[in-house]
């Protein structure tokens, strides 16, 4: 199974495409924490590290609804990447090395949103009452992650003109 979801998907196949997000967004908030912790940003690197911890809930979380269900596990398994439609996957290349917390918490925020959005069309093209619900269910709990991440913005004044700059910024290999 690639990173697409198919029409006439089973909800095993949801389930695992769930699980397959949830993971790979911890994976690249992990990524980010360790990059902004190379280069010093250590209040980033620490905030992208706790938002990658709470996506390993959320991995936890859509295997618990599993089991609820007595969903089985699928013997498919998703390989996230690159093209996983729907991913909350902040892109490496998205992130300057003098981001602020404001920054990494609005770009998550969109994140979620792409997610909230991938799984309401997936809830409206629905062929089966299950799958309809479910991907209902996912939908409301990436809005319930959006207003949690729009409460810690509120924290977090929205940086000044200039933040970017640095008078001695890193040096590239050659």
């Amino acid at each position: 199974m690639n990173g697409k979801l198919k029409p006439n998907r089973s909800l095993e196949e949801l389930f695992e495409y769930a699980r397959a997000m949830e993971m790979e967004a911890a994976r690249r908030y992990f990524q980010l924490s360790d990059m902004m912790a190379q280069h010093n940003n250590s209040e980033l690197a620490e905030l992208f590290r706790r938002m990658a911890d709470i996506e390993w809930v959320h991995v936890y979380h859509v295997g618990e609804i599993r089991r609820e269900m007595g969903v089985p596990e699928s013997t498919r398994r998703v390989y996230p990447g690159l093209g996983l439609d729907g991913a909350e996957v902040p892109d490496p290349l998205d992130m300057h090395y003098l981001l602020r917390p404001y920054h990494a918490l609005a770009l998550a925020r969109e994140y979620e949103k792409r997610a909230a959005q991938f799984y309401a069309e997936l809830a409206e093209s629905a062929e089966n009452e299950d799958e309809r619900l479910m991907a209902q269910r996912f939908a409301a709990e990436e809005e319930t992650h959006i207003r949690e991440l729009e409460q810690w913005l509120e924290r977090y004044p929205k940086p000044e003109h200039g933040w970017d700059e640095d008078p001695d910024p890193p040096n590239e290999p050659e």
